[in-house]
């Protein structure tokens, strides 16, 4: 069962997702019905082949176009600080960062990036601390193009 809260001024919605996650969500976000439940159980098929915590990418497009707005980003090369957007594709997949408008976090992050800005930064904070950011299948919802 989920519920919503707001984050302070933020921005952002802040959705307890099961009993050890929440989902981080821009307000101009729409999810797609299904979206948490989607998340949760890619969260559940990651754990059972790494014991690394994982954060998830939710991918999100535009309603008029389809084109992607949203998702996670793997570098151009190893030390480059550009990025090539990634489209989701049928299974998750670990990608290096995010510029995300939908992220399902374990609940101890959760605190920690509410009313954050959502950018390939965060995301490289994350993997420094020992988390594994992973995109979700699909498209989890739709927002404008920025």
């Amino acid at each position: 069962m989920t519920h919503a809260a707001t984050a302070k001024s933020s921005g952002m919605r802040v959705i307890c997702a099961g009993e050890s996650h929440v989902l981080l969500v821009q307000n101009e976000t729409i999810l797609a019905a299904g979206a948490v439940d989607h998340l949760l159980d890619c969260v559940e098929r990651l754990k059972r082949y790494s014991s690394v915590p994982a954060v998830l990418v939710g991918a999100t497009r535009c309603p008029q176009t389809g084109q992607v707005v949203t998702s996670g980003l793997n570098r151009q090369s190893p030390r480059s600080r550009t990025y090539d957007r990634v489209m989701p594709t049928l299974a998750c997949m670990p990608v290096d960062t995010f510029d995300g408008n939908c992220l399902l976090v374990p609940e101890e992050m959760g605190q920690e990036l509410a009313g954050k800005a959502l950018t390939p930064a965060a995301g490289h904070r994350l993997r420094r601390k020992g988390y594994g950011i992973f995109l979700a299948p699909g498209f989890v919802g739709t927002c404008s193009l920025r």
